[in-house]
């Protein structure tokens, strides 16, 4: 390869601000396109406000499985309404013990307002993979699978045209490798989850600073663009279309404002 140019144009498809803005500065400064999830209503607005003149970065909303029990849908529809994206949401039977029809009840409702709508969606899919590719045939939409670290049923969400984000994780997790290896060239992307998931991620105790998360990012953009035998910038370029692809059918940011 080539010798890499000073700054590689990354994206933060999947991302959480986690009442931090210090993520929000590095997006920011860099001009990083980014999908910032949103999953209550106070955080929606709140993150709407903080974003409204930057163009490069985009709202996702919708009621998190892990909330499924405590965020109703009457509250958050009106921020459906108002999101580009919906999500990220899905089923969950690792990390919380949200009885699963809740999650499904609720997920589908918003499935079905994201298909009507014509509103792409971000999927979670901790350990229910096999379950939301079958729910998902359902509801025709642009799916992009956030984070997928499953050892199986990755052809089924392929085989439905989905995008894929690779996480913090790449390094270290061999089913992140896989997708990495796998995904078709035009549905790959890449995602932090947050300066809190890069922690949790690469074991770190402290909170990520700037300068380590644009570190991290770019070593795992040069690592995938190796595994993909590519150019990183040329990667980097194909990621940055994916992102605007993915989004492509949505209202203009400032549509609703």
């Amino acid at each position: 390869m080539t010798a890499l140019p000073e700054h590689l144009p990354l994206v933060d498809a999947h991302c959480h601000l986690d009442e931090n803005d210090l993520l929000l500065e590095i997006l920011k400064n860099q001009q990083i396109p980014s999908i910032i999830n949103c999953q209550t209503v106070d955080e929606y607005r709140k993150n709407r406000q903080k974003t409204k003149y930057l163009p490069f970065l985009h709202l996702s909303a919708g009621i998190h499985p892990w909330d499924a029990a405590v965020v109703s849908w009457e509250e958050m529809l009106p921020i459906l309404a108002e999101a580009m994206i919906i999500g990220e949401i899905g089923m969950d039977s690792l990390w919380t013990d949200v009885a699963l029809p809740i999650q499904e009840d609720v997920f589908r409702k918003q499935l079905d307002y994201a298909s009507h709508a014509q509103k792409p969606v971000i999927l979670h899919t901790k350990n229910q993979e096999q379950h939301i590719a079958e729910i998902i045939r359902d509801y025709p939409n642009r799916y992009l699978v956030h984070w997928y670290s499953a050892d199986d049923f990755l052809t089924e969400f392929i085989d439905l045209d989905c995008y894929f984000t690779i996480g913090p994780s790449l390094h270290t997790d061999s089913a992140v490798r896989q997708v990495a290896e796998t995904v078709p060239v035009n549905r790959l992307l890449m995602e932090s989850d947050g300066l809190s998931a890069i922690s949790w991620a690469t074991g770190q105790q402290k909170t990520v600073t700037p300068q380590q998360y644009l570190s991290l990012q770019t070593d795992n953009l040069v690592k995938l663009s190796r595994l993909r035998q590519m150019e990183p910038l040329l990667l980097a370029e194909h990621m940055r279309s994916n992102l605007n692809h993915f989004i492509s059918a949505n209202h203009d940011k400032d549509a609703a404002d």
